[in-house]
């Protein structure tokens, strides 16, 4: 006899992450290493340029240099507005003088415009992985690990050979870890837990996510639940996501309360048959039986959980024999 529980959604909850102070000290060395990591080569090149050298410059080459040199003295807008003329005159520099802007608002802590810039570049340089690394990296900043992490898994799809990128990723996912371990529940607001749990339950780790769930729920302990139906939903997933991370790890009087308190804000299907697997775990027969009614009624064409319903009868015959007085 097998009791079988529902498929998960595990989707990414869609809310975006409020920036906060630990967030940006969090990924500051990140960002840096990126950055200058990845100036393009020319830029090496402006050290050994001053501006007197280029003070006429009439080619796009020299326009592309001299924005180097105001970057690495910065001045942001001048090294932007120099790029900007390189690629009037010389359209092959686009791509490339749409990166360095990007690296311009980014050091001007712009990260929005950054993100811009380099969709720029993008666009004229479809496969110009540095731009997507770099994205991914003024997601962090912006507080958006689920952007950010699609975004380093693209930029590792497009060159699978750079190494920089795929230590970015894990250096991404290590500094989630330890803001679920050792950050404070407050630190973050419910919607931004409930996305770190997501992408660490991805990543295999469903302790910590299990945790980053219960830091979720904590932030917004003590409050009445929203009348607002996004908010409230947001409350729910971090239930209900909690709930199978302690099933997966055998805690199944923890999953039942979560459960519990998941149906308290949304009834379906899915959850009661869930909660009707924690009860058989928990030998609350009875319990189950009822669970399992309940997810027929809010679904009574589900095979899956008439299924089990009548297993369970089967396998206690002290309910089957309740069930038909």
């Amino acid at each position: 006899m097998k009791i079988l529980l529902s498929t998960q959604e595990t989707g990414f909850m869609v809310q975006r992450m409020q920036n906060s102070p630990f967030f940006a000290i969090l990924f500051a060395v990140l960002i840096g290493s990126i950055l200058f990591f990845s100036l393009l080569t020319s830029v090496t090149q402006a050290n050994e340029i001053t501006l007197e050298e280029l003070a006429s410059p009439d080619t796009g080459e020299e326009w592309f240099l001299v924005g180097n040199v105001f970057l690495d003295v910065g001045e942001y807008e001048d090294a932007i507005g120099s790029w900007h003329n390189a690629m009037i005159l010389d359209p092959s520099y686009t791509a490339d003088a749409w990166y360095n802007i990007g690296l311009a608002y980014a050091h001007a802590e712009l990260y929005l415009d950054a993100i811009l810039a380099w969709g720029k570049s993008i666009e004229y340089n479809p496969s110009f992985a540095a731009s997507y690394d770099n994205i991914a990296t003024a997601y962090l900043l912006l507080g958006m690990p689920k952007e950010a992490l699609m975004t380093y898994d693209t930029a590792i799809a497009i060159d699978p050979t750079e190494e920089k990128y795929r230590m970015d990723r894990v250096i991404f996912i290590e500094n989630l870890k330890n803001s679920v371990i050792n950050g404070e529940s407050g630190q973050f607001q419910i919607e931004q837990w409930n996305d770190i749990g997501m992408i660490l339950y991805h990543e295999g780790d469903i302790s910590t996510a299990q945790k980053a769930w219960e830091k979720a729920l904590m932030s917004y302990e003590g409050r009445e639940y929203s009348s607002n139906p996004l908010e409230t939903n947001v409350i729910w997933k971090a239930w209900k996501n909690s709930a199978v991370a302690y099933m997966e790890q055998g805690e199944y009087t923890s999953a039942l309360n979560a459960w519990l308190h998941a149906l308290e804000l949304y009834q379906d299907g899915s959850s009661y048959n869930d909660l009707g697997y924690c009860y058989i775990m928990l030998e609350m027969k009875s319990e189950a039986l009822d669970a399992f009614e309940n997810a027929i009624a809010w679904d009574p064409e589900n095979k899956l959980y008439m299924e089990n319903k009548n297993n369970l009868i089967e396998l206690f015959s002290d309910i089957g024999d309740e069930e038909g007085g």
